[in-house]
C-alpha cells in the first residue's frame, strides 16, 4: 500500500493535496500513524500541501566555439541547407557569421550561422 501511494505522489505534476478526517464515526480520530511518519506530524483538518513544480529538462550544452567554427567552413555559397523552422534553402552569400539563405516557401532569410549551428536549427543537406 505504500508503494502504490509513494507512486501516486511521484506521479503528481502540479499540486498534490493530502487530507486528513478529525473524526470518524463521531469519535475523535488518533490520526494516521503513516502520515506522522510521512509528513513527521499529522496536519490539523483538511490542509492542502502544495508540491513544488517540476523542475524543467536540463538543456543540453552547446558545442565548444571551436567545432562551431569548422562546421562553418563547410556553409559556403551554393550549398544545400535544411533550417528546422524554413524548411531547405540555398546559401547565397556569406558575410563573417551572417549568411543570406533562400528558402523556397519564406524566401531570402539573413542568419546568424554561428547562432543558429549552437542550436542545432540547420545542417547541411549533403554534407561534405
Amino acid at each position: 500500500m505504500r508503494r502504490l501511494f509513494y507512486v501516486g505522489i511521484t506521479r503528481a505534476k502540479y499540486q498534490l493535496e493530502l487530507l486528513t478526517y478529525s473524526a470518524r464515526f463521531g469519535e475523535p480520530a488518533p490520526g494516521s500513524t503513516f502520515a506522522r511518519q510521512l509528513l513527521g506530524s499529522v496536519p490539523s483538518g483538511d490542509r492542502a500541501v502544495p508540491r513544488p513544480k517540476p523542475l524543467p529538462p536540463p538543456r543540453k550544452a552547446p558545442p565548444p566555439a571551436s567545432s562551431v567554427a569548422l562546421w562553418e567552413k563547410d556553409y559556403i555559397p551554393g550549398a544545400a541547407v535544411v533550417h528546422r523552422q524554413f524548411g531547405r534553402g540555398i546559401l547565397l552569400d556569406k558575410t563573417g557569421s551572417i549568411a543570406s539563405v533562400s528558402f523556397r516557401e519564406h524566401g531570402t532569410k539573413k542568419l546568424d550561422l554561428t547562432a543558429c549551428l549552437r542550436k542545432g536549427l540547420i545542417r547541411l543537406e549533403h554534407p561534405v
